[in-house]
């Protein structure tokens, strides 16, 4: 499978196909699913179907997105250079992967924690047993120890009006720009990845206030599809403006295509809760 041999440029014959593998790791290493997979694929290619041995290589090489597997094959090359240490080639690779845990909270990457796992997983397998115990502790201990996110405080509408006031007014055709990308932004609900990608050939003007935004580059989408949004440039707009205009929050979510509620409070002002004081009430 490609991505393997990608991470590990040794490769051992298993039944005519060729499997990820490094002599210094274990011999549970590869996923099992790389060698089973091409496995399956070479008795689906000896029984004279070789339509379904290509799909059947194909999931195994496409099933993340390319953006994924650079980041998880950048995790895997640093996991393989630290265990490069001759005292390391004994230890079985569970309890190696376990340690560079420990390794990656100690150097303070409490926020790379899950995508070291997952990298981990999906090149070496999930751990099992009293290892995936621990690793489960190691993470958990650290989401209680990373100190609280704070996020940069969010512009309101007023701070965003006179923002569009001055590149309307401004010479500089620069100021404009910016102004009138920050306008998409806002009332587009777009994460700045995705103004940044914008072009003018994206954008289309459908009569009375209203464009369609063409977004060809969004983090949630996994496909590379692009998705095309609506928004009034002459009203609404804005997460925590739609919220505190009564909007469902649901309704925002698949608007500004956020995927998860941790996701999209990053994005909206917090509000307190207007609860009654008095018990009559």
């Amino acid at each position: 499978i490609e991505r393997g041999r990608a991470a590990y440029p040794r490769a051992t014959p298993v039944g005519g196909a060729k499997r990820p593998l490094d002599a210094t790791l274990a011999p549970s290493h590869p996923a099992p699913r790389f060698e089973e997979g091409a496995a399956l694929a070479t008795v689906a290619q000896k029984l004279g179907m070789p339509d379904i041995s290509t799909i059947i290589s194909n999931a195994l090489n496409a099933d993340r997105a390319t953006s994924t597997i650079s980041s998880y094959r950048a995790e895997l090359t640093r996991f393989l250079q630290w265990r490069s240490d001759p005292g390391m080639h004994n230890l079985p690779l569970s309890k190696a992967r376990n340690l560079y845990l420990a390794k990656c909270a100690h150097d303070g990457r409490q926020k790379s924690l899950p995508l070291v796992v997952a990298a981990l997983n999906y090149f070496c397998g999930a751990l099992s047993g009293v290892d995936s115990e621990i690793q489960h502790s190691i993470l958990e201990a650290e989401k209680r120890n990373t100190p609280r996110v704070t996020h940069r405080t969010k512009i309101d509408q007023q701070s965003m009006r006179r923002l569009v006031l001055e590149g309307n007014n401004s010479p500089d055709p620069k100021v404009t720009q910016a102004a009138t990308l920050a306008l998409l932004q806002f009332k587009g609900l777009l994460r700045i990845s995705e103004a940044q990608a914008l072009r003018v050939a994206d954008l289309r003007h459908k009569g009375d206030g209203l464009y369609n935004i063409f977004i060809n580059q969004s983090k949630t989408d996994q496909y590379k599809k692009g998705v095309e949004v609506a928004c009034q440039l002459d009203g609404g707009g804005a997460a925590s403006l739609a919220l505190s205009l009564g909007v469902e929050q649901a309704s925002v979510m698949q608007a500004g295509r956020w995927k998860s509620l941790d996701a999209f409070r990053c994005y909206i002002a917090p509000k307190p809760l207007h609860l009654p004081t008095n018990p009559a009430d």
